[in-house]
């Protein structure tokens, strides 16, 4: 994660801590939306001889707040870390939302927490950033604050989308209706989920088509059912960096196990209703590919969805359609080169 500085305890911030630009909000997508506010920041701080900083939390607020309205998540927490790093920002504030500080009021939170004890010289956010008790706080509340305090304050527009306000809210509606292409152009990258590969039913592999299932992290947002062409990453699923994709696939020995290993798959979100699933599994089927894998991590990145889901009248209907599927991801790889 290079230099950047990880503080998850505000009150231990030191008296004589320098000035910083500091970036507000959840980031709980680390969309474009969220990119443009944290690089915003680093600008602000480079240009004003400043530290650049990021205070979000570790959990949603409505976790606490209101637990049955919490949203599923579009990232891991080890990934927003990752991803926020990477745009060279030099200190993190990810700290635990807990009930003390949900009922600081608006004002104080700027006066005492923001301005005092992160020694903020400038604050940058989104429009629709609220914050402070009963989410009192907003836009207007920190530029009448800012002039308040000699704090700079900059409200970043919005980022559109094909005329769609990019936000959480609309990526997560969008996987919803398995436009992953859609949520991609939104993310800046592709949808990802991971996980550790376990054994299945070992159906694919009587089928001619094994797949390499993954127990997602509990929270995580699930695409809508069907069958993806995806990307598949075996190695670390904290990264959020990709390899580059492995040209020898039909060797074992050709690729590194310790060596994150980037492939082509066709992936399968859902009930598998034609052998009476009851629960939703990802299982995908990395073409061309034929290794033991069994207990690696697995990253899956969404690319295109192929088709919803179905169920077929038997099992040598269901081997045909997983190999249509198969065909059908393998020219997409093909149209894309």
């Amino acid at each position: 994660m290079g230099n950047i500085e990880i503080i998850r305890n505000i009150d231990g911030v030191a008296a004589a801590c320098e000035p910083i630009a500091v970036a507000l909000g959840l980031f709980d997508g680390m969309h474009l939306g969220h990119v443009k506010v944290i690089k915003a920041a680093r600008e602000i701080a480079e240009k004003n001889g400043l530290l650049s900083a990021v205070l979000t939390f570790t959990k949603n607020p409505l976790s606490l707040i209101a637990p049955d309205r919490e949203p599923s998540r579009l990232i891991t927490e080890e990934q927003k870390i990752e991803l926020i790093s990477a745009l060279g920002i030099d200190r993190v504030f990810n700290v635990p939302f807990s009930k003390d500080f949900m009922n600081i009021l608006a004002e104080e939170y700027v006066r005492d927490v923001l301005a005092s004890r992160l020694h903020a010289a400038h604050i940058v956010t989104g429009p629709d950033h609220r914050f402070g008790a009963r989410a009192r706080g907003d836009a207007a509340l920190l530029r009448t604050l800012g002039v308040e305090l000699s704090i700079g304050i900059t409200i970043v527009e919005a980022v559109k989308v094909d005329g769609m306000e990019v936000s959480s809210t609309a990526i997560r509606s969008l996987l919803g209706e398995g436009l992953a292409e859609d949520a991609a152009a939104m993310l800046g990258r592709p949808y990802s989920m991971s996980g550790q590969i376990v054994k299945g039913k070992q159906l694919g592999k009587t089928l001619g088509a094994p797949t390499a299932n993954i127990l997602p992290d509990p929270g995580m947002t699930i695409p809508k059912p069907g069958v993806y062409v995806t990307e598949v990453i075996i190695g670390d699923s904290a990264s959020t960096e990709r390899p580059a994709m492995t040209n020898d696939r039909t060797n074992p020995a050709a690729w590194d196990a310790d060596v994150p290993t980037r492939l082509p798959a066709v992936t399968n979100v859902g009930m598998n209703p034609t052998v009476g699933g009851k629960s939703i599994t990802v299982e995908s089927h990395i073409i061309g590919f034929d290794a033991n894998i069994y207990g690696k991590c697995l990253t899956v990145d969404f690319l295109s969805m192929i088709r919803g889901e179905k169920k077929y009248a038997g099992l040598d209907e269901l081997k045909r359609g997983i190999h249509a599927d198969i065909d059908t991801a393998t020219s997409w790889f093909i149209a894309r080169c």
